[in-house]
């Protein structure tokens, strides 16, 4: 408003100088006349120049999150909500026997997106991506260092019923817990993806 009220001002004031110039030609007014002409043209350039830039940086918003929308779409298509590793993550009790197919979206999520493609260019969502590798890692590496074969592809911590060994209710609890913080963190960075990517 304040830039407004300047540029109407100086516009004012330059047609006064053209009508003094008119009335009574001379080197003073037309110095005035100039003078008010070449500001207020500096005026308008300035805010030109500011609108251009503020669409510049509008058009490289649009591009990087239309780079981290597909990037999103991706996320969701190789480790979706609903998925096997997902689910496992969130309803099995590793006390329990699973298949190692539980584990394969997990397995290909460390090895595919460790990497600068797989990066957000939004800060926010590139830490959550980063936590999520970090925490999966982990518990990938607590649970292979834990687990025995049973057969079949069954894969167990040993635990057996009626067991009185209270280090193995603690493993169990461990790597439930484990499981249940990568879960959390994955809908977390669906819901950030969602929020600042809609």
């Amino acid at each position: 408003m304040y830039k407004f009220i300047i540029k109407t001002s100086n516009l004012i004031v330059l047609l006064i100088s053209i009508g003094w110039l008119a009335k009574a030609p001379d080197w003073e007014p037309l110095i005035v006349a100039f003078g008010l002409l070449i500001t207020f043209l500096a005026q308008d350039f300035t805010q030109h120049r500011k609108l251009l830039d503020l669409e510049s940086c509008l058009n490289k918003s649009i591009e990087l999150s239309k780079s981290d929308r597909e990037l999103f779409d991706k996320f969701k298509v190789e480790l979706a909500s609903d998925g096997r590793s997902m689910d496992f993550l969130k309803e099995h009790d590793l006390g329990n026997s699973f298949h190692h197919d539980n584990l394969k979206e997990i397995d290909r999520f460390l090895i595919n997106w460790d990497n600068a493609e797989h990066e957000f260019t939004d800060e926010e969502l590139e830490l959550q991506r980063t936590k999520l590798l970090a925490l999966m890692r982990e518990f990938r590496e607590e649970l292979s260092m834990n687990i025995q074969p049973k057969g079949n592809d069954f894969f167990s911590i040993g635990l057996n019923d009626f067991e009185q060994r209270p280090e193995m209710f603690e493993l169990k609890n461990k790597l439930n817990q484990m499981a249940t913080d990568v879960y959390d963190v994955h809908q977390e960075l669906v819901r950030m993806c969602k929020k600042k990517l809609r």
